[in-house]
């Protein structure tokens, strides 16, 4: 009975951790994921940086404003990074794992370290 139990248990948190796993989708179905944690592979085509708050946004795929996505670094997880990210990710490939959130009608992901990050060489 103890062995069952202790079975139970294993496959239990199998099947939560595979729950919790990110799901890896293309750029382009990315509105169908709200509020999903997922993993999304897109190149960086432009940043921008705002003066007053200095919140950098990243623009995947397409410039502003037709971008796919945007990536969202607020300024209180900027000291996180040990690179300037408008800087260092514009024009470079990334993998980025995060929760899908929709902003006036945008797909974007919050980035609040640099791990949910993964630059493509």
């Amino acid at each position: 009975m103890k062995k069952l139990v202790l079975l139970s248990c294993f496959l239990g948190s199998i099947a939560f951790l595979y729950a919790q796993s990110p799901q890896t989708i293309s750029a382009d179905s990315i509105n169908s994921y709200e509020g999903k944690l997922v993993t999304v592979c897109e190149k960086v085509v432009d940043t921008h940086v705002t003066k007053e708050s200095k919140v950098t946004y990243l623009n995947m795929g397409h410039p502003y404003p037709a971008q796919s996505f945007t990536l969202v670094i607020f300024a209180s997880d900027a000291p996180h990074f040990p690179y300037d990210p408008a800087v260092y990710l514009k024009g470079k490939s990334v993998c980025i794992t995060g929760t899908v959130k929709l902003y006036k009608d945008r797909p974007e992901i919050i980035v609040n370290r640099p791990e949910q990050l993964q630059v493509k060489e």
